[in-house]
């Protein structure tokens, strides 16, 4: 026999399911595709509502699928282009080889260079090592990536934010992770001349991250997009001193020889 309070109980949970639609497993991979869907597409509605739902280990599954992904297109770009992995080295190094500084050099030089790149490995095995190696190499720039971003969070996030507390090294390293998936972006646009396609998708990669910066700890765009080039222009300016500090010291010791 069913009671009034009963009644309301089903009621109650009849329209939440009408109002939040049948609760869905969704798998792993059909998870990841709607993410990197939505991250390139919505990124905003994606870092305001999907993002705090996603786990540490999916938002990293997302960012190392997307760049292997990548890696997989690029080759493929390559295939169609005929091109491969050496043939960089070789426009650079007849590039090289047109400057007058280089005209003196053997051809020794260039010759044992082509012989070691010949015996080394094989055009496809150069390819499939590149596509194998991607995810270690992408997990690395990841962690180092998130690590640098923090320390400028340090400084550019108020204390008196609130979302000061969510400024930890598990948090950069998801944002940075989900914005990898702009390599797919360079990734597509690869068949554009003149590295273009790498110029769209390192926009892209900025953008991401300013937009997840913004969103996730509540600061002005402004504020996202210096906290991303922070790093390197501290780093510029550390490399700028060293060097001069160099050039000063090399140039005393040259004083010092003409003055004694």
């Amino acid at each position: 026999m069913e009671t009034p309070e009963s009644n309301n109980q089903q009621s109650s949970t009849s329209e939440e399911m009408n109002q939040t639609g049948p609760v869905e497993n969704t798998g792993l991979v059909k998870q990841l595709l709607q993410d990197g869907y939505s991250v390139l597409t919505e990124p905003t509605t994606f870092f305001k509502t999907r993002y705090e739902k996603a786990s540490f280990n999916q938002s990293l599954a997302l960012g190392l699928a997307a760049t292997w992904i990548a890696a997989f297109l690029d080759w493929v770009t390559r295939s169609i282009k005929h091109e491969s992995l050496m043939d960089s080295f070789h426009r650079i190094k007849s590039q090289l080889k047109s400057l007058p500084i280089w005209k003196d050099l053997p051809d020794d030089i260039w010759a044992q260079g082509d012989q070691a790149s010949q015996n080394f490995l094989p055009t496809w095995g150069m390819e499939g090592l590149k596509m194998l190696l991607t995810p270690f190499n992408s997990i690395f720039l990841i962690f180092i990536n998130a690590l640098i971003f923090w320390a400028a969070a340090l400084i550019l996030v108020d204390k008196n934010n609130p979302a000061r507390k969510s400024v930890t090294l598990n948090e950069l390293i998801k944002i940075t992770a989900i914005a990898y998936t702009s390599a797919l972006v360079g990734s597509i646009f690869g068949f554009l001349p003149l590295s273009l396609g790498s110029m769209i998708g390192w926009v892209y990669h900025i953008a991401l991250l300013v937009i997840g910066f913004s969103i996730r700890f509540n600061i002005s765009r402004l504020r996202g997009l210096v906290m991303v080039f922070l790093p390197t222009i501290a780093l510029i300016m550390i490399a700028g001193c060293f060097i001069g500090f160099l050039f000063a010291i090399v140039g005393a010791i040259v004083s010092s020889l003409f003055h004694s």
